[in-house]
């Protein structure tokens, strides 16, 4: 419930995936937002990972970009999934979460057609991400 209320107002825009009209139109207002100047957060695997490795990313949050001419800014994210296991309602103390930012993909040149060669882009660089952690991590 407070995820719920800090998410309202943080004017979070939910993706109806089991209905393609609704889900159109989150996108379209998604995308009237970031050409507002709003930035937008979003995680393009859909939903948390069962298993804490990187998932294929699906194509709304890159169509929204080309739509919008937006710059698609690569993050990766290691540790949140041993702080909370997908399913759990336990936090594990004591667990680091690192952020790494990767540096933007623009999107000017894009068309929509494009959208699946820029979701591989991004994925690539989220990837090399995480192994920039693994690789700092083994050097411990």
């Amino acid at each position: 419930p407070i995820l719920g209320w800090c998410m309202r107002l943080a004017g979070y825009i939910s993706v109806d995936r089991s209905n393609p009209k609704k889900a159109i139109r989150s996108l379209k207002q998604a995308a009237q937002r970031l050409q507002d100047g709003y930035p937008a957060l979003v995680f393009p695997e859909g939903t948390r990972t069962k298993t804490g490795t990187l998932q294929p990313f699906k194509m709304g949050a890159f169509l929204l970009a080309i739509e919008a001419g937006v710059p698609v800014v690569p993050v990766g994210i290691v540790g949140s999934f041993d702080i909370l296991v997908r399913d759990s309602m336990r936090i594990r103390p004591g667990v680091q979460v690192h952020v790494y930012i990767g540096p933007p993909i623009k999107t000017k040149d894009y068309t929509s057609s494009d959208r699946h060669h820029l979701a591989e882009q991004a994925h690539e660089a989220v990837a090399l991400c995480l192994q920039s952690s693994a690789a700092a991590d083994a050097s411990l």
